[in-house]
């Protein structure tokens, strides 16, 4: 009778101690599970990647300026987007045109295309049936005067107003005209445009943003101001392009 008692017992232990073993063991497997750390989130690559990699957040592909549909139906876009600040005489780029990290997103509403010209400058491309044409264009890097403006960068401000060329807003008026007339923006379409002067505390950038608002549309909503460009002097009577803004729909 002892015996079986005792072996009752020792088989009740045996038991408890699996029990309390695979608990442990699934408190820690819960816990490591609780605490593994997160995986680092996909980083869009904007720079040179491999042809054909494709970004999981953004959805473009990057390529380059030899890619055919680049060279078939992008390039013409932005020579004829060149050729027009040209015969404005607004071009902010001499020489030949040099196209770097070329990323494309197809889609049912049609192709778009970002890449940089040269170093200092970013382009973005629309392409559908719809419209065809520069959406944006405009400087990049340390010299960006909208992102110096946009983080209140005073080292940035200082030295950029410090090497600005001053030009009257009268002058700037007149150019801005010239440039809208040479893009043969539909007037009839907007209300009068609105022009000023790009400064930040005492800081004169010498650049002039001209902005146009849809016909009878809501002055203080940002989306009815569908197109917008800015130029800097280059003297007191001469001026380049340094922002071009259109989201295509006027």
């Amino acid at each position: 009778m002892r015996t079986r008692v005792a072996t009752i017992g020792i088989l009740i232990a045996v038991i408890a101690l699996i029990y309390m073993t695979q608990r442990i063991e699934d408190g820690a497997a819960k816990t490591y599970t609780a605490t593994a750390p997160t995986p680092p989130a996909t980083v869009v690559d904007r720079g040179a990647a491999p042809l054909g990699r494709q970004s999981r957040l953004s959805g473009f592909v990057s390529t380059d300026a030899h890619d055919p549909e680049f060279v078939q139906r992008v390039l013409p876009v932005v020579r004829e987007f060149f050729a027009t600040l040209d015969r404005a005489g607004v071009n902010p780029i001499k020489g030949e045109l040099q196209f770097n990290k070329v990323q494309m997103l197809r889609g049912a509403n049609g192709m778009t295309c970002r890449f940089l010209v040269g170093d200092s400058w970013s382009a973005t491309i629309h392409i559908s049936p719809k419209f065809s044409g520069v959406m944006h264009f405009g400087e990049r890097g340390p010299d960006n005067p909208f992102r110096a403006i946009s983080h209140a960068n005073t080292n940035a401000l200082i030295r950029l107003s410090e090497r600005a060329i001053k030009m009257p807003q009268g002058e700037a008026e007149r150019i801005t005209e010239h440039v809208a007339n040479t893009f043969e923006i539909d007037r009839s379409k907007f209300e009068k445009p609105e022009i000023f002067p790009e400064k930040m505390f005492h800081y004169d950038l010498g650049m002039y943003t001209i902005q146009f608002r849809k016909k009878g549309s809501d002055p203080i909503n940002q989306q009815n101001y569908p197109l917008s460009f800015s130029v800097r002097a280059t003297s007191p009577t001469t001026a380049v392009l340094v922002m071009y803004s259109y989201n295509g729909q006027y």
